[in-house]
């Protein structure tokens, strides 16, 4: 049996497609090799950018917090003084009352 008979059958095909395949298969593997490697570092960069973004966030919602917290206090202390003027002005204006009411007799 020569190699044309054996390439002729059914084996023949095979054993001329599996080296073929093979050269195939390593230049696709190389180029998309490269197009997965230029994927990954894609990937990376922005995985990196989402993190600086994300931090960046984070730190704008810190100091809104911050802020909102001190606005709160600052809202709190004005209720509080209010309140204690209007105490105050209640307690005047029953002491004023008190002093103008003539005397009751039972």
């Amino acid at each position: 049996m020569d190699w044309l008979t054996v390439a002729s059958g059914p084996m023949g095909a095979l054993a001329l497609a599996v080296p073929l395949a093979a050269v195939l298969l390593r230049r696709l593997d190389s180029r998309y090799a490269e197009e997965l490697a230029a994927a990954r570092a894609e990937i990376t960069a922005l995985k990196i950018e989402i993190a600086a973004a994300r931090k960046s966030l984070e730190d704008e919602a810190s100091a809104r917090l911050a802020d909102a917290k001190e606005s709160a206090r600052a809202m709190l202390g004005i209720y509080e003084r209010v309140h204690e003027t209007l105490d105050g002005l209640e307690a005047l204006v029953k002491a004023d009352r008190a002093k103008s009411e003539p005397p009751r007799s039972s």
